[in-house]
């Protein structure tokens, strides 16, 4: 729980487990762990038929399910005093549509705060942030049509008169400020999920944008209140955010991953440059990047990401300093490196549902 309210999860059950599996995938492989009160247990990575997954989407659930029954009996043999009744499914921002939204309320000091005033309030982000998500899929896609369906919301800060509060029903203030953090997936994604938990005997416990997890795990390394640009390579995507403050504050998504990366480094450096200079909402980048996943093995991407002259066409406060992002950085085993690691940051997820 961050502030005043709980996270909400749709997915949210009951459950004593403190076991549970996560799950991260892409168009060529599945990467499942078995967590046991956050902490990784084991894993288990399967190569994935080309077409079974298209741009982070379940394409051919058969041969997806036989994958991830494979991974799953895999964990299990590794550790067969143990057994699990969950999964949770990190995804790229390119399957779900991250909103930050805030409100602020001016008010009588002689007035102290409702529970009926401050659901008010709630009410009127929970409308403005699922308007911002469906005009953000409507210029990016041109569906009028899109139906979201919220997967997590997290209060991300209640303040009152500028001083940061738990809980302001009962008190008194002259302004009331609050920020939300939601996120949301199309219908027919989530379902796709919620039919191949079921047809390997698991509940979906939950499904988290992975940007959203690395920026709440580095706070415990890098500090509550840091300043970052967060980078995150996948196979198909490259996901973008930046953080202010510790507050996740926007994210966006270039459509070329650790393939392309690999295929013509050049091409995806400059896809990277356009995606930042063209990168809305955000007017400054914070000059510490600190980068993780897929494909980055490779000398002359270091090399590349130092010496280009970033600063010339993307508004950095400084030169940007490029850190790779290794297993200690999120409290993770030493050889947990690129897919692993990046599933490895499920290991919150259950505290959060």
């Amino acid at each position: 729980m961050s502030l005043m309210l709980p996270i909400f999860n749709l997915f949210k059950k009951s459950s004593s487990s403190s076991n549970f599996f996560g799950a991260v995938f892409d168009s060529g492989k599945l990467t499942v762990i078995l967590f046991k009160d956050g902490f990784p247990l084991c894993w288990a990575q399967e190569h994935l038929t080309t077409g079974v997954v298209l741009d982070g989407r379940i394409v051919d659930k058969e041969p997806f399910i036989q994958t991830l029954n494979v991974c799953i009996e895999r964990c299990f043999s590794q550790q067969p005093q143990e057994s699990a009744g969950q999964i949770f499914f990190g995804v790229s921002d390119g399957n779900v549509v991250s909103v930050i939204t805030s409100a602020r309320q001016k008010r009588s000091l002689a007035e102290k705060i409702t529970k009926s005033a401050l659901t008010a309030v709630y009410k009127e982000i929970e409308q403005t942030a699922l308007n911002t998500a469906l005009e953000e899929v409507y210029q990016a896609t041109g569906n009028d049509a899109f139906e979201p369906e919220t997967v997590l919301n997290e209060t991300t800060y209640i303040k009152l008169d500028g001083t940061t509060v738990y809980n302001p029903i009962g008190e008194a203030g002259e302004l009331l400020e609050t920020e939300v953090f939601n996120a949301y997936c199309a219908p027919t994604f989530i379902d796709a999920l919620e039919d191949t938990a079921k047809a390997v005997k698991l509940e979906l416990g939950g499904v988290f944008p992975l940007q959203y997890l690395l920026a709440k795990k580095l706070k415990g390394r890098v500090g509550p209140t840091y300043d970052a640009t967060l980078i995150t390579v996948h196979a198909d995507f490259t996901d973008i955010s930046v953080v202010f403050g510790g507050r996740l504050v926007k994210i966006a998504t270039l459509p070329l991953g650790s393939k392309e990366l690999e295929r013509d480094l050049d091409f995806w450096m400059d896809g990277l440059e356009l995606a930042l200079t063209n990168f809305s909402g955000v007017k400054t980048f914070a000059n510490l990047v600190y980068v993780c996943g897929a494909g980055l093995e490779r000398t002359d991407f270091w090399e590349m990401l130092e010496w280009r002259e970033w600063e010339e066409k993307v508004p950095f406060k400084l030169r940007p300093v490029f850190t790779k992002l290794d297993a200690s950085y999120v409290d993770l085993p030493q050889d947990y490196k690129g897919d692993l690691l990046v599933c490895g940051l499920l290991s919150i997820c259950k505290e959060l549902a």
